[in-house]
């Protein structure tokens, strides 16, 4: 028979682990400093400089009015054995709403200066300093994002890069591809490959003539998966030389899993008519924690919580690093 612990519901949050660009002190000491205490100065200042100044840091979601903007940024101070770091508690909404409504005990219809958001988004930050001598360190942050169950995962990442990026002015590491195939060759066979292809297209071919002259807009859209096991590195690089989708599909991503680290080759073409390919490569450490439903109600907010679930990925990152 089981018992009620052994039949409570589990969930999952997704912690994805990035770095951030290299920085070399010998060229730019843009943490004013060579300690880890100095960087986490640099961001309180970034932060309390943002939360004082009435400009908010935005993006329109693409090809959307909708607006995401960045409410207030939180720094909340930690230490990690004798490293400190930050936990960022970021409120943020979407405005430039046009549509849809509210219901509680009545309907509120949106407007569009109305705010839809929350307090609850979360990005640990933890210093890094790479080498020995302290006349040539270089200096980078690692940073997690908390994927919490209750949250589009697109909408927590994309907030947790704004403020990276518009606020505290840290943009993630500019990985070239000869970089992740020098990685990928290590491993000889690629345990887990996947490849998802994108197009949109005017499409007009199956149209009847009697429907013809009221036409604005005919577009057909395509999506394709394919997945692969211990694909061979040789194959694996032909693959990804391999640009032939084109003639059929504006976009490709290949996804290479191996463990608990990921790396994403995005190849894009801009226009119809441009046959340059925009080139993004990421390399990301994924995580995952258990919680229990009796954390996802009552504590996933907690930053004591959080912090006891992010600081073990924190230490098994930097012992694979």
């Amino acid at each position: 028979m089981q018992t009620a612990k052994e039949t409570e519901k589990s969930f999952i949050i997704k912690v994805p682990v990035y770095c951030s660009e290299i920085v070399s002190k010998r060229n730019n000491d843009m943490f004013g400093g060579v300690t880890y205490e100095d960087m986490v100065k640099y961001v309180h200042e970034k932060v309390e400089k943002y939360n004082e100044q009435d400009d908010r840091a935005s993006r329109n979601k693409r090809n959307k009015v909708q607006k995401r903007e960045i409410g207030s940024v939180k720094c909340i101070d930690h230490k990690l054995g004798n490293r400190p770091c930050i936990l960022l508690q970021i409120s943020a909404y979407n405005t430039n709403l046009h549509d849809g409504y509210v219901e509680t005990d009545k309907r509120i219809t949106l407007k569009e200066n109305h705010k839809v958001g929350s307090e609850n988004y979360y990005v640990l930050l933890v210093p890094d300093i790479l080498g020995l001598d302290p006349d040539d360190f270089e200096f980078r942050w690692i940073f997690l994002i908390y994927e919490d169950p209750l949250k589009d995962t697109q909408e927590i990442i994309s907030t947790a890069k704004l403020v990276l990026g518009k606020i505290l002015g840290i943009k993630s590491a500019n990985i070239k591809l000869p970089q992740i195939l020098e990685e990928l060759k290590i491993l000889k066979k690629m345990p887990q490959l996947s490849l998802s292809f994108k197009s949109i297209t005017n499409d007009e071919n199956d149209l009847d003539a009697r429907y013809r002259e009221y036409l604005v807009e005919s577009k057909l859209k395509e999506n394709k998966e394919q997945r692969y096991q211990d694909m061979p590195f040789d194959v694996t690089e032909e693959l990804i030389n391999d640009t032939s989708y084109t003639d059929r599909f504006q976009k490709r991503v290949i996804k290479v899993s191996n463990g608990q680290k990921e790396f994403r080759i995005t190849h894009e073409q801009l226009t119809d008519a441009s046959t340059t390919l925009k080139e993004a490569v990421e390399e990301i450490f994924n995580a995952e924690i258990a919680i229990t439903e009796e954390d996802l109600n009552n504590r996933i907010y907690h930053v004591d919580f959080i912090m006891e679930k992010l600081a073990p990925v924190v230490h098994n990152y930097l012992g694979q690093s």
